[in-house]
């Protein structure tokens, strides 16, 4: 689970660690009846290429868009490594992909 000083802090938030491209085990969480759903990508697998480093959390993030069936209630927030992965997710805020998505990620400046 998550640290327990983070449990602690948030004691509404449900925390799940484990295999969320399980579209069973998103279900058995109740993850349809979010408010918020914060996607981690995880550490960066530094052997692998890096247009494939996020491709976990793409698979998820898609299965996500699913479940919640482009659900306004619910604020869906991606974890990515690599700016080229934007373009294979939904937008949270539009349900389009690519769309606002790519400028909200930093240059390498740091600036948005």
């Amino acid at each position: 689970g998550p640290p327990r000083s983070l449990a602690d802090e948030y004691p509404d938030v449900s925390y799940y660690i484990g295999a969320a491209s399980n579209v069973h085990d998103l279900e058995a969480v109740l993850v349809s009846r979010a408010s918020v759903v914060v996607l981690l990508a995880g550490d960066a697998q530094g052997d692998i290429l890096a247009e494939l480093r996020d491709h976990n959390a793409v698979v998820i993030a898609n299965t996500l868009d699913l479940l919640l069936d482009g659900s306004s209630k619910t604020f869906v927030m991606y974890e990515l490594h690599t700016e080229s992965s934007t373009k294979f997710v939904p937008c949270p805020l539009t349900g389009k992909r690519h769309d606002l998505l790519k400028t909200m990620v930093p240059t390498r400046s740091g600036v948005f």
